[in-house]
């Protein structure tokens, strides 16, 4: 196995927010859990990268380096997950439309999903017969990103919400290409369950491009920044 570049993506609730300051406090990754790829990040995984490489990560949207909210402030480790305190640039306007998802996801107490980007390691990589997984016992972490939740495709309705739940958004201080999203997104929900069509083939796999792509393009920027 050589040195690789992966992802790995995490749904939870956010921790804290000062949507005024523009900290909010999120997990990240998980630890000790197999995931869908049978792999596992071991306690500690994070340690030495956090000590030594924490200037150099950023907060993305997407993993898309073009798309910067942010940069940690520090890091925490629990049992369970590790924990980002990261500061949001509020003087970019896509930043301020995630600030602004970050409040209204917090305020319904609803999950959002986040995805870190790291480097793991031939030699600090086992492979654990009796779990059958593969466990990284040290990375090093490039970056994390908010993963978006209306989607890249218009054409695609975010069926994990209500349309009562984008109503709600129209409340918040969004700018007015997120708004228009979010019209759209209602749109096609009430069309949806009005004409009571079960989604199409082609409407499930419309998504799909959005996480090839993005992981794409996070796996070339990567490379030339390596």
């Amino acid at each position: 196995m050589k040195d690789t570049i992966l992802t790995k993506t995490i749904t939870a609730k956010v921790q804290d927010l000062d949507s005024v300051k523009g900290v909010v406090k999120i997990a990240i990754a998980g630890f000790n859990n197999i995931d869908s790829d049978n792999e596992i990040i071991a306690s500690g995984a994070f340690n030495k990268t956090i000590k030594e490489n924490l200037k150099r990560i950023r907060h993305l949207k997407d993993h898309n380096f073009t798309q910067l909210l942010g940069l940690p402030l520090e890091f925490h480790q629990t049992k369970d997950n590790l924990i980002a305190v990261s500061a949001i640039n509020k003087d970019k306007q896509i930043a301020r439309d995630v600030l602004t998802d970050y409040l209204f996801f917090a305020e319904h107490s609803r999950t959002i999903e986040h995805s870190i980007g790291f480097l793991s390691f031939a030699d600090k990589t086992d492979f654990d017969e009796t779990l059958n997984a593969r466990v990284f016992k040290e990375v090093k972490l490039l970056e994390y990103s908010t993963l978006s939740f209306l989607g890249a495709n218009e054409n695609t309705p975010f069926l994990g919400m209500k349309a009562q739940d984008f109503e709600t958004m129209l409340n918040y201080s969004y700018s007015d290409e997120r708004l228009q999203q979010i019209e759209n997104n209602i749109n096609k929900l009430n069309s949806f369950f009005d004409n009571k069509e079960e989604p199409s083939n082609t409407q499930n796999n419309s998504t799909e491009p959005l996480i090839i792509d993005t992981s794409k393009e996070f796996f070339k920027q990567l490379k030339e920044k390596l």
